[in-house]
């Protein structure tokens, strides 16, 4: 029944935004492209936060218009920055912060735009990407750990805003191209190539690059640090070829694949494979 209902509402939506692209094409593109963006899970409580995020210390930043949630696990070792994907939070760390304790690691973790604790209403690469280099300033960690969007926005900042302190990086179920989300997104609202064009050309005088243009592919060349990629044979969220398209651009990168862990990737085995790439 939830199926039914959820493709009724996405049709929907798409058929009044087609409907609207006929008298107000910008105004369709845009209520088109904001949908997008906006995440539809419920946001965390600072008075009921998930056990592992209530013993890290808690410091909100400010951020140009944001505000910037960061968990701190202190430790006296080198410092690792986790950064989660779509619709999660920095809770989704849980095991690897188990493991980073261990080893006595300083850890930071921040919630995503839209997400978690942190402020705003929608999620994109780029501001995503400029929240991991303010906080990157400020905490200079050596290494990066991030799943899905969180990966994509990592290799974004990596490349834009290259951190002078950043040893080594990695990917875990990465997109790539940011047109292939887009066109996924047409296809489940059944919209048309007139409000495709018109999302493009509306997220080009946002960010300043076409859909085409704004690629993990395209920023990977720019990255010179040794980064592993992880990526799912079974991932239908994220597919396994997007990975695939960042490695094989990134100077400096080892792939390795799995099978059946999917898209949340959440496995100890992976994570000791994770540390030691990291550290040994």
């Amino acid at each position: 029944m939830k199926s039914i209902l959820y493709f009724i509402l996405t049709k929907s939506i798409g058929l009044f935004i087609n409907i609207l692209q006929w008298f107000t094409p910008q105004t369709a593109a845009k209520i088109a492209y904001n949908f997008f963006s906006q995440p539809r899970v419920q946001r965390l409580s600072s008075t009921d936060l998930p056990p592992i995020l209530q013993k890290a210390q808690k410091q909100l930043f400010d951020f140009e218009n944001h505000k910037v949630q960061t968990y701190i696990w202190k430790g006296s070792e080198q410092t690792v920055l986790l950064i989660h994907g779509w619709e999660s939070n920095a809770a989704r760390w849980e095991n690897m912060v188990h493991l980073l304790q261990k080893h006595h690691k300083n850890i930071i973790a921040i919630d995503a735009p839209a997400h978690g604790l942190s402020s705003g209403k929608s999620f994109d690469i780029h501001t995503y990407g400029k929240f991991i280099t303010f906080i990157s300033e400020k905490f200079q960690p050596e290494f990066i750990i991030a799943h899905s969007l969180g990966g994509a926005s990592a290799v974004y900042a990596q490349a834009i805003f290259p951190s002078k302190y950043l040893q080594k990086m990695v990917l875990i179920a990465a997109p790539s191209d940011q047109k292939v989300l887009f066109e996924n997104y047409v296809k489940l609202l059944s919209l048309s190539a007139s409000v495709f064009t018109g999302i493009d050309t509306y997220f080009q005088e946002l960010f300043g690059y076409s859909l085409d243009a704004f690629s993990g592919r395209n920023f990977a060349k720019k990255i010179t640090i040794p980064t592993l990629i992880i990526h799912d044979h079974t991932d239908t969220s994220v597919l396994y070829e997007e990975s695939q398209k960042i490695f094989s651009n990134l100077p400096k990168a080892t792939m390795h694949s799995t099978n059946a862990l999917d898209h949340s990737m959440q496995n100890d085995d992976l994570n000791t494979l994770i540390f030691r790439f990291l550290f040994k």
